[in-house]
């Protein structure tokens, strides 16, 4: 998500892209660039939102895969296999 802060002045925008890891866990904010009546936007982020926000903070997921059907390939490895 992207914040627009306004400096008391009016004359620059800030922008922040903002974004969480947990829902109970604080906001995360990065710099992103300014918007100014004269100049128009600047941003300054350089990279994808996938390098900018790589840092887990040490959380863990549980995940799990679900099979709702067997292909062929599946059972002919299993049965020579098994």
């Amino acid at each position: 998500m992207m914040w627009a802060n306004p400096e008391p002045d009016g004359s620059n925008i800030v922008l922040h892209d903002l974004y969480k890891i947990n829902y109970s866990w604080p906001m995360n904010a990065t710099l992103a660039g300014n918007w100014r009546p004269e100049t128009g936007l600047k941003y300054t982020l350089k990279q994808h939102k996938y390098e900018r926000r790589q840092d887990l903070k040490g959380i863990v997921f549980t995940a799990g895969l679900a099979v709702s059907s067997k292909n062929k390939t599946f059972r002919r490895f299993y049965a020579s296999t098994g």
